[in-house]
């Protein structure tokens, strides 16, 4: 069968690798069920568009995300597993749907899979990334295109299945630490850190990788800046946080080791004096 998915951005797009013989796709906001109008939001003929890419004119904006995994500071709980956008697609050919599948977030994918990847050690993962993943948003339209790498929050970033986030910190008189691209100031970094504990809080089996990629602003940024931002990681993220000598030489603990700690925040921190 012929794989089909969209990608998250501002329209959907449509990617496939045509296994066999195929009519068209059909995108549509629910779920098809017999007797039951699906909401067809596209039709595509796969003879107009043969390299399997098409990209289409519906916006996907910032919708509701499923499952009871919108943020929420006082959230308890929320449901694990795949949850689908009202976004689905086909594969078509004559009268039989050969494959479908839907657009959405994978808040837990590491505890969903743990029978099968929980031996693997930590380094032998191809982990999901976002560069710059605090660049999203808090700069002025003149600049976004030359600042901005992201168009999720972080929350969103972590729900729709990002484990490995990288930040560049700057540091201001009476304002604090900020999220920043070089030497452009982005925003605050401590509702960030919020949004990565109310994560790791909802979905206790997750392993996520914080980097400290650089610490551009000040350009003299201080060991007394280093001190006092750790001590906020460590009020914030301190109980999540998998000690460095417990990761292992080589490719580190397996995911089973760190989920038996109960630690599974590793922080990656750029500058050498500071970690010892």
């Amino acid at each position: 069968m012929p794989p089909i998915w969209g990608l998250l951005l501002p329209v959907l797009e449509i990617h496939t690798d045509p296994l066999g013989p195929l009519d068209y796709y059909i995108l549509f906001e629910k779920m098809f069920l017999p007797q039951e109008d699906p909401g067809i939001l596209a039709v595509v003929k796969f003879s107009d568009h043969p390299s399997g890419y098409y990209r289409t004119k519906v916006k996907f904006g910032h919708p509701w995300l499923p499952g009871g995994w919108e943020y929420d500071p006082d959230a308890t709980r929320a449901q694990p597993g795949h949850h689908c956008y009202p976004y689905y697609i086909a594969s078509v050919a004559g009268n039989i749907t050969l494959d479908s599948s839907c657009l959405g977030i994978r808040p837990t994918w590491m505890s969903d899979s743990s029978d099968a990847i929980g031996h693997l050690n930590i380094g032998s993962i191809l982990i999901p990334g976002t560069h710059n993943a605090g660049s999203y948003a808090g700069v002025p339209p003149l600049v976004e295109n030359y600042v901005l790498n992201q168009d999720r929050n972080v929350w969103t970033q972590l729900v729709s299945g990002i484990r490995y986030l990288d930040f560049r910190i700057g540091f201001y008189n009476n304002e604090g630490y900020f999220i920043n691209h070089d030497l452009v100031r982005v925003t605050k970094i401590i509702p960030i850190l919020h949004e990565i504990r109310k994560f790791m809080e909802l979905a206790p089996k997750e392993v996520v990788v914080v980097d400290f990629h650089r610490f551009p602003y000040p350009t003299n940024f201080t060991s007394a800046m280093h001190r006092e931002f750790v001590h906020i990681l460590r009020t914030e993220l301190g109980r999540y946080i998998l000690p460095g000598y417990e990761m292992q030489a080589g490719k580190g603990p397996s995911l089973d080791d760190i989920w038996r700690r109960r630690r599974r925040l590793i922080i990656c921190y750029a500058d050498r004096d500071t970690v010892r």
